[in-house]
């Protein structure tokens, strides 16, 4: 059987000196940073619209409609041959729709990883209200 013998190492301690930011180098305007820097991202997501997270893969709905649970929908559309997907926010806890609460964003996150499998993007989603579907204590989104 092998021994191993461990030996505890010390270091000498390094005298470190406070270092105060060098006055020369200037202050940059925030205004006016890309001139100094380049950008690397263009494309922008913008956080105050409804998007898509890669990483939670849901999607953040932004709306005044206080809401307590939520339905995913689907219908077929013959014209365009495809799903059209739908988004229904119920005042009130409804049997069978998953209990949602607001996100620290403010958002409502409902997960639809299912509708948008292979996505590691985030992208801002278009969700618009359906209005000529009337249902008392819920509110259609159709995600586009």
């Amino acid at each position: 059987m092998p021994t191993f013998n461990f030996i505890k190492k010390k270091d000498d301690v390094i005298k470190t000196t406070d270092k105060k930011p060098d006055d020369s180098i200037g202050k940059i305007d925030t205004n006016n940073i890309k001139l100094y820097f380049d950008i690397i991202g263009s494309k922008k997501v913008d956080r105050e619209k409804t998007y898509y997270s890669a990483f939670f893969k849901s999607l953040f709905l932004f709306t005044n409609f206080n809401a307590k649970s939520y339905n995913i929908l689907q219908k077929y559309n013959n014209e365009e041959k495809r799903y059209n997907y739908y988004i229904c926010l119920y005042e009130e806890e409804v049997e069978d729709a998953i209990k949602l609460k607001r996100d620290y964003t403010g958002a409502y996150r409902i997960y639809i990883g299912y509708i948008i499998p292979n996505c590691n993007k985030d992208f801002n989603v278009d969700a618009h209200i359906v209005n000529d579907v009337n249902v008392e204590k819920a509110v259609i989104y159709r995600i586009y």
